[in-house]
């Protein structure tokens, strides 16, 4: 995600998680910067859980509808949107349904979204 930025020397990147997680994007930022290898694989470790889940909701549904699909784009991968709305909601954010053609998880997808948010510690209750 970051690393070839950071390698390359860029000052900053985009990531759909600093709606909903701005610390943990600002850590991996900084420890990015200082060349803290380290604390970057460490912040990555703490978001896998969200990245598998983000992978698996993304593979279970498609086919894209992204303007650039596959190959640009694999099947399924707009669905980080979806994360991202209900993460917020979760959070209490106020992320909303995603438009349309993209859907909101399902009951079960969002259960499954507050169990990883926990996990992570990006929700504490």
């Amino acid at each position: 995600m970051f690393f070839f930025e950071a390698a390359c020397g860029c000052p900053g990147f985009v990531t759909w998680i600093a709606n909903f997680a701005p610390g943990i994007s600002y850590e991996l930022y900084a420890s990015a910067m200082a060349v803290d290898l380290k604390r970057m694989r460490e912040v990555m470790e703490r978001l896998m859980p969200l990245w598998t889940f983000t992978g698996e909701v993304c593979a279970s549904h498609g086919p894209s509808t992204d303007v650039l699909a596959a190959p640009y784009y694999g099947e399924g991968d707009h669905m980080y949107v979806s994360v991202m709305k209900a993460a917020m909601d979760i959070l209490g954010l106020c992320g909303g349904a995603p438009l349309l053609p993209l859907m909101p998880l399902t009951a079960e997808e969002t259960s499954r979204l507050r169990e990883v948010l926990l996990q992570t510690g990006l929700l504490r209750w």
